[in-house]
């Protein structure tokens, strides 16, 4: 994980936070435990880095800085997580 400076989270209904944020770019290799024979344009392939890009900020109800959205592009799309809620306590 590197960090990439802060950008901005427009509203949205998606997710629990809006305003500035921290980001971050994720690099994610599989080293073991993938099948080695694999087609190579899997998203987990073996020895292959996939990168995706985190958006950290803090949420309303607790404060805690938690991912608000994670946006993983893959060869025929994006796929977009976002944080709907927290539990407190976990």
């Amino acid at each position: 994980m590197t960090p990439q400076g802060k950008g901005d989270l427009p509203s949205s209904r998606y997710r629990i936070a809006t305003g500035t944020a921290e980001v971050c770019a994720v690099t994610v290799r599989p080293v073991a435990g993938f099948q080695g024979d694999r087609d190579r344009d899997r998203f987990f392939a073996e020895g292959v880095e996939r990168r995706a890009t985190v958006w950290f900020a803090r949420a309303p109800e607790s404060g805690r800085v938690v991912p608000v959205t994670v946006e993983v592009p893959t060869d025929t799309m994006t796929v977009l997580v976002h944080t709907v809620g927290v539990k407190a306590g976990l």
